[in-house]
């Protein structure tokens, strides 16, 4: 690929709109951008998406003037390769992308306004593309959005028409996009030359809306299932040209809001919403410029959505940085040279895999812009590592670089009265060399320079720091200047205060014979002299076993140690270790608990089947037994309080495998839950798993409960009515919204099958629960809050 303008410097300083010059923001950014060829002409829309599988971005560019999409292959660095242009329509616009046939790989849409058709293209994989078009069956078809607007858990294709109309193409999960329903419509007239759309759950009911702008606010539909839509409402604002509808949580309260750019008032406006179909007021974000287009992400990674704006005729892209509350108010700007006309269209995704998001741009010119984030190194974490031998300790500072720029630390001790920490002053150099605080590192006023160390993350070295005092230090990235020199990036830098300390012990413990087996590393020692087992029968009260061991005196390597107790475990007790010093510090490990080796009754499997006479019949088979008294039969009907109803005698003592039956000749009239409960001859009890038994002829049904579920829930996924069904059940769960897989299992089949799932970690909003028994598939809704 050509490479017409290679821009390696930062385009500028964050600019910060609407706030005083001290002001800085949440978690500030900046970028730097370079342009590529976009593989055609007429480039008018953009998006990211592994569409080879190899876990790096790739990019897709839609050329309207040459009728194709253009798949560009990320490399991981931010650059992109390949010159495969993918066929489309006429007048093509709204490039979007989604598992449309739900087999994991990206595909995409595109509107062909020149017939008013859609271009669906299904990727292999393997960044490939094919597909056909399908008619929308809508006059003036303007624009269009991606979301599951039937409900039922497959992405649907939503078209809006100049002339307000909306009519939603179901999917099917093959890549079909099907037209169903009757089509609806907007009372208020679009606008003339944008024409936007939003896709949103603002009640919070598992049904996707519809937003569009008009004069004087934001309508929207509220959904009512299967693709169709209510009466409309207004959410009002001071528009007048609106070149943009959004929506996005922007307060973190786990509600949608509603936003829209207005392209003659040069501002966004938001209005919270505040459950029940009402929201707060509008508040004005400005912006120095006619922005179209604009878009809702999170640009310097803190978790808040913030906006993006571009600007027709101009080569400019503004940000501005939300805080978390509905405010937008702090942001920048950057500039790549050769943008004739400005940007029109964005994606945001980590294209460098730094861990930072970055965003490309479909330019006017014939190009797309990279801009790769320089958000400020995070993750910053310290210890005390590697002292040296010679008694000289070394501190280890570890955080996370930026994008391969320069960096300087600065570092002083706290003390009462002393002057806080000196900032770097632009076109000056400072030495990082020496890894102490010394005469030729002092900067001015007990501030000090760091030198550096070699690793995947950045290092910095204190040595022969104070044990126990307090240093704080502060990371400063910069770019060097052909004639300025070095440019800081100190708004703000990253700073971290610390407490120099030790490493202590990590201790593991195992029975054995005579007594317990105790191990422990350490990482690195410091001045260290012994260490001294000890134990406790309450985790609380602690007192020495056996004699002291000897530490090396300091080391910069792991070392291990290890001491044999001679006193046989015969109860529940508690270890650790105490390391002490040569300067009198004492360091104590993990605590471990070791327990006397218990009679074991190895169970290997526990199953129910339905007697003839409509009772159950539990089969179960152990490896060994060793002191085991007797069985005890339990049932239950809500899985939670269970009953004895019978007793099977153990084997005792026992290396063979047995296998035992038991009966419960109630006929079962709903679903009943089994388990066991083995004795052992002093008393001690072990539960078995649960399995759970439903009567004859119970239909086929999948359920989750609790639903809607929140974190720190565990939703039980289960299908039941599987009678005599032998072919193992294979789950899994998709965001409605992406079509990405975020949960799977596959469990052996029973007449119910149960799957407790976490739902930590899931994105608030709709996700698509399938069961698959056979060639039986069944599928049902799970709402994440």
């Amino acid at each position: 690929m050509r490479t017409l303008t290679s821009f390696l410097r930062l385009a500028a300083l964050p600019l910060l709109l609407g706030a005083a010059s001290t002001g800085r923001a949440q978690t500030p950014t900046s970028f730097f951008g370079f342009e590529l060829a976009a593989g055609g002409t007429g480039p008018s829309g953009i998006a990211l998406a592994d569409v080879n599988r190899d876990g790096r971005l790739d990019c897709l560019v839609l050329n309207t003037g040459t009728n194709g999409v253009a798949v560009r292959l990320g490399n991981g660095s931010g650059g992109f390769t390949g010159s495969l242009s993918v066929g489309v329509g006429r007048q093509a616009q709204n490039l979007l992308v989604g598992d449309l046939n739900q087999d994991g790989n990206p595909d995409f849409v595109v509107l062909n306004s020149g017939d008013g058709s859609l271009a669906v293209r299904l990727g292999d994989g393997q960044g490939n593309f094919s597909g056909g078009d399908v008619a929308t069956g809508v006059v003036q078809a303007a624009t269009i959005q991606l979301a599951d607007a039937t409900g039922d858990g497959q992405l649907d294709c939503v078209v809006l028409s100049s002339t307000g109309e909306v009519r939603v193409l179901a999917g099917n999960g093959q890549g079909q996009l099907l037209a169903t329903g009757q089509a609806t419509s907007f009372t208020a007239a679009t606008y003339s030359g944008y024409y936007a759309l939003a896709v949103a759950d603002l009640n919070q009911d598992g049904l996707q809306d519809l937003l569009a702008p008009a004069t004087g606010g934001v309508q929207v539909k509220l959904g009512t299932g299967g693709g169709q839509f209510g009466p409309e409402t207004t959410v009002a604002m001071p528009l007048t040209l609106a070149s943009e509808v959004m929506s996005g949580d922007v307060n973190q309260d786990g509600l949608a809001d509603v936003l829209a750019a207005d392209y003659m008032t040069q501002s966004v406006y938001v209005r919270l919403n505040t459950g029940g179909n009402s929201y707060g007021p509008t508040v004005t974000v400005p912006l120095p410029d006619y922005p179209a287009p604009v878009k809702l992400a999170d640009v310097n990674g803190d978790g808040f959505p913030d906006l993006l704006a571009a600007y027709y005729g101009s080569p400019t892209i503004y940000y501005r940085l939300g805080n978390g509350t509905g405010a937008f108010p702090t942001g920048g700007q950057v500039t790549v040279s050769g943008v004739f006309n400005g940007a029109n269209g964005f994606a945001v995704g980590d294209v460098n895999q730094d861990g930072q998001p970055d965003f490309v741009t479909s330019n006017s010119n014939q190009n797309f812009s990279v801009w790769l984030n320089t958000l400020l190194p995070r993750r910053l974490r310290t210890g005390y590592s590697f002292p040296f031998g010679y008694n000289q300790g070394l501190t280890q500072l570890m955080w996370t670089k930026g994008n391969g720029m320069n960096r300087v630390v600065f570092i002083r001790e706290v003390r009462p009265g002393r002057a806080p920490l000196v900032e770097p002053v632009d076109g000056v150099t400072y030495s990082a060399n020496y890894q102490e605080m010394s005469v030729r590192t002092h900067v001015a006023r007990g501030t000090y320079t760091l030198g550096p160390g070699p690793s995947r993350d950045s290092l910095a070295y204190l040595r022969n720091p104070s044990i126990g005092h307090v240093y704080e230090m502060a990371v400063y990235e910069f770019i060097t200047d052909p004639t300025l020199g070095p440019v800081y990036r100190r708004h703000p830098s990253v700073r971290y205060t610390f407490t120099t300390a030790r490493y202590a012990p990590t201790l593991s413990a195992t029975n054995a014979n005579p007594g317990p087996q105790l191990n422990w590393d350490i990482a690195a020692q410091y001045k260290a002299t012994a260490f001294q087992v000890e134990r406790s029968a309450d985790g609380v009260s602690f007192a020495p076993e056996g004699q002291p061991v000897a530490a090396a005196d300091s080391a910069n390597t792991v070392r291990s140690y290890n001491q044999q107790s001679s006193t046989p475990l015969v109860a529940r007790t508690f270890y650790r270790v105490r390391l002490s010093h040569a300067d009198g510090t004492t360091l104590y490990s993990n605590v471990v608990e070791l327990a006397p080796t218990p009679l074991p009754v190895e169970l290997v499997s526990f199953a129910a089947k339905l007697r003839p006479d409509g009772g159950a019949q539990l089969s179960w088979t152990t490896a060994q037994e060793k002191n085991s008294a007797y069985f005890d039969l339990q049932r239950s009907l809500d899985g939670r309080a269970f009953e004895s109803f019978g007793r099977v005698a153990a084997a005792g003592n026992s290396t063979q495998r047995l296998t035992y039956t038991g009966t419960d000749p109630r006929p079962l009239s709903r679903a009943t839950y089994y388990r066991l409960n083995q004795v052992d001859l002093d008393g001690t009890q072990h539960l078995s798993s649960i399995v759970v038994l439903s009567p004859a002829g119970t239909p086929r049904a999948l359920t989750c409960w609790p639903n809607p579920a929140a974190a720190g829930d565990r939703p039980a996924v289960r299908l039941s009515g599987l009678t005599d069904f032998t072919a193992p059940v294979h789950f899994s769960i998709r965001s409605v919204a992406t079509g990405q897989l975020v949960r799977q299992q596959q469990l052996p089949a029973a007449s119910t099958v149960e799957w407790p799932v976490s739902v930590d970690g899931l994105s608030g909003g709709v996700y698509l629960v399938e069961a698959q028994a056979g060639k039986d598939r069944l599928r049902t809704k799970l709402l994440v809050r």
